[in-house]
């Protein structure tokens, strides 16, 4: 059997893993060789501590820094990937993840959502989707002749009987895009169904893809407001950086919209004429303590609920915005602040917000975060000293192979 192959991502947890279990064998061997001697405790145990503590504080930055390299070139090859399908490779690809949504107890949204969203928006879309729906109609009746029973319908079918109202009106209008004389709804009418109407978020999640390119910046602020206060798991955090990152271009260079946006959910949430709105109950302590919780800023909430890959992705958008002004740059390092001080990931994205050469930030996101662009970037380094002094600088640039002493710092 063929082994599946590691994401790079993978390869990056595995290695972190090793070097742990490395460091842990250099402190046990220098316990064991200082002196000469057997290990002993007192002052050879305290110099081996440190030293493992150092290569472990070298080897988070180092992993730290591949993983963003890993996550930004895996963002865009996937994105060029999609991009570049022929129609032949685009309905392979729908059908694959049609065939995966149909369970035995229903069908499941999401591969349906991301195949049908994906023919919505792609050049190829169009003539793909009746494609689609016919050789998954061939699937449906092959499977049914080989079970001797009805055990997949059609897929308007399933639609039509697995989904609830707002999925089944997302995915028709979809389905009936090569129908010219289909009644669809319009896009605008969909967008005022998410921000007004009492949907379940996981409705607002499936159809965002499809409202974002005619939201306003209040409108996209307000939706990011829903996918946070509504967090359940990954995917969510998948939909507030789609949001996030659909302010930026197509080949991802900062907006005056992506500043607009990164400005309006770094300010609280009670604040400014434009402000979200708050719920008035605050008889009780606990409604009060809840109505603060509510204001927060939905970058200091993004933050605080992020892991893994969506915190990456979200500290990457903070990094490539930041910059803009300076307004929006010291309410994105206040916000950093404290998890900086903890996690190298917030370190370097503070680092870079810091950074007010466009042309530095720019070469770095455009050479993904390679160790070669960040040994010839010297105005990140020097904002890095900056935030974080002198020791933790000297382990991030070692981290990378490049000597503290390379770089000559303004004092």
């Amino acid at each position: 059997m063929e082994t599946a192959r590691m994401s790079k991502l993978q390869e990056i947890a595995i290695a972190s893993i090793v070097n742990d279990m490395i460091f842990d064998f250099i402190a046990f061997e220098c316990r064991v060789e200082i002196n000469g001697a057997k290990y002993s405790g007192g002052y050879d145990d305290h110099y081996a501590s440190k030293l493992q503590a150092t290569y472990r504080m070298s080897a988070q930055k180092r992993i730290c820094r591949a993983t963003w390299e890993a996550d930004i070139g895996a963002r865009q090859d996937h994105q060029h990937k999609l991009d570049t399908f022929s129609a032949d490779e685009l309905v392979q690809h729908c059908l694959d993840l049609l065939i995966s949504s149909v369970k035995d107890l229903g069908i499941d949204p999401n591969p349906l959502f991301e195949a049908l969203n994906l023919c919505d928006r792609h050049c190829h879309g169009k003539a793909a989707i009746a494609i689609v729906e016919k050789k998954f109609n061939e699937y449906a009746a092959r499977m049914n002749e080989v079970h001797g029973k009805q055990s997949v319908l059609t897929l308007r079918e399933e639609v039509s009987q697995e989904l609830e109202d707002f999925e089944k009106l997302l995915a028709l209008r979809c389905l009936n895009m090569t129908l010219d004389d289909a009644v669809t709804v319009p896009t605008s009418e969909l967008l005022h169904i998410m921000l007004k109407g009492n949907l379940d978020e996981e409705y607002i999640r499936h159809g965002l893809s499809v409202v974002l390119p005619i939201t306003t910046i209040v409108e996209k602020s307000e939706l990011a407001r829903k996918m946070l206060h509504a967090y359940a798991n990954a995917s969510y955090g998948d939909a507030f950086n789609l949001i996030c990152w659909s302010c930026l271009d197509v080949v991802e260079n900062v907006t005056v919209e992506a500043a607009q946006f990164l400005d309006k959910i770094t300010r609280l949430a009670n604040e400014g004429e434009n402000s979200l709105s708050l719920n008035n109950e605050v008889a009780s302590s606990q409604a009060a303590k809840k109505a603060t919780r509510t204001s927060e800023s939905l970058t200091a909430r993004a933050l605080y609920l992020l892991t893994g890959t969506q915190a990456v992705r979200f500290l990457q958008f903070l990094a490539k915005v930041a910059h803009f002004n300076k307004a929006i740059q010291k309410r994105v390092l206040s916000h950093l602040t404290p998890y900086a001080e903890k996690f190298e990931m917030h370190r370097l994205a503070s680092a870079v917000c810091a950074v007010d050469d466009f042309a530095a930030v720019s070469h770095v996101f455009d050479e993904c975060f390679s160790v070669a662009s960040l040994q010839s970037c010297e105005s990140i380094w020097r904002q890095y000293r900056t935030l974080f002094g002198e020791e933790q600088t000297s382990r991030a640039m070692t981290s990378i192979n490049l000597q503290p002493n390379t770089l000559i710092f303004d004092v």
